[in-house]
């Protein structure tokens, strides 16, 4: 994981009349927020303007003040500097347009917003940020240079683990609504200031591998519900010095028993209250084409109804013996019956 791609800081200056002019107006300029802190210096030289920036955040900051050379694409300034992250130095390039600061960083939201505003920042401010941020830089990366952790849900509970060698990862999850069978392999995707990585996990319907989105600089890992990163995404912890695998094959050998308990319980409960209307011969059987099997809750099983001794019974099979989808039976109102 030495390398690592751009990601992009879209700032605009408030004071910059891009539409008319080549260069930056001459300055000094701040930017504050809770997670940003910014310094924009901007002089006028011999051979165009010398530019330098000095960003701390809570988790990247540059060393000090840097000079950056400015890129000038169809009245968009692009401002290209080094900073220091717990995963390794990146490059963060600068974008100043049309009036707005918008600043992507790790988090749910994915930006910062906020304007620059003329002078500089407290220095005893900037300095207490950088001192801060500075430790959590050098603990984390103590952290990856060992590059195993558990997967820890909010609760603190260990839910897998994931071991990180340079750009490739092993992945051990055994949560309540999915499972990797194996101990699964991958290689690591930059997306900006994440990773991607991909893998086969239970259940599975689609032929499709699971994706899942690290995030370095937060130390967490999230399960994506969608195109953007949402607050409704499962996450996890990543939290260093996981179990052996030995104790993680006990935590797994756990999850599976009480997923086998669960399943057992939610099928019966569900077929059991589709029972309450299957009172006849004609309902029972008519039940299995009405589209109730439509519903997600039944995909991956194999089902259907037999009409005997005047009661209904719903036998239930896995397409497939898979994670969450075990249960092999039959049920009706008086018994379930593995």
């Amino acid at each position: 994981m030495d390398k690592f791609p751009a990601a992009i800081f879209w700032l605009s200056l408030p004071l910059l009349n891009a539409c008319q002019e080549d260069t930056l107006e001459v300055g000094k300029w701040s930017f504050t927020s809770d997670e940003v802190l910014l310094n924009l210096m901007v002089l006028d030289a011999f051979w165009g303007q010398d530019v330098c920036v000095e960003l701390v955040s809570s988790v990247v900051m540059t060393d000090t003040c840097v000079s950056t050379n400015v890129d000038v694409q169809k009245d968009t300034h692009w401002l290209e500097i080094p900073v220091t992250t717990s995963v390794g130095d990146m490059n963060l390039t600068i974008r100043v347009h049309n009036g707005v600061v918008k600043v992507p960083q790790s988090s749910v939201d994915g930006y910062v917003e906020g304007v620059l505003m003329p002078g500089t920042l407290d220095s005893a401010a900037l300095q207490t940020r950088r001192t801060e941020t500075t430790l959590r830089i050098e603990e984390h990366r103590k952290f990856w240079e060992s590059g195993a952790f558990s997967l820890q849900n909010e609760r603190g509970e260990v839910k897998g683990a994931m071991v990180f060698v340079q750009s490739e990862v092993r992945v051990m999850v055994f949560d309540r609504h999915w499972l990797t069978p194996e101990v699964q392999y991958s290689t690591v995707m930059q997306d900006g200031l994440d990773w991607l990585i991909s893998f086969d996990s239970e259940p599975q319907f689609f032929d499709v591998p699971t994706y899942v989105r690290v995030h370095p600089l937060e130390l967490k890992v999230s399960i994506p519900q969608g195109e953007r990163r949402s607050t409704t995404d499962i996450q996890y912890n990543l939290v260093p010095h996981p179990p052996d695998f030995e104790a993680l094959e006990i935590l797994k050998q756990e999850q599976l028993e009480i997923s086998l308990d669960e399943e057992r319980l939610l099928i019966s409960e569900h077929v059991q209250t589709v029972l309450r209307r299957l009172t006849s011969k004609d309902t029972c059987q008519s039940w299995i084409n009405s589209g109730a099997l439509n519903n997600p809750f039944w995909l991956g099983y194999d089902v259907s109804t037999v009409w005997d001794n005047q009661h209904c019974t719903v036998y239930v099979e896995p397409s497939i013996v898979q994670y969450r989808r075990a249960f092999s039976g039959r049920i009706s109102s008086q018994t379930v019956t593995p």
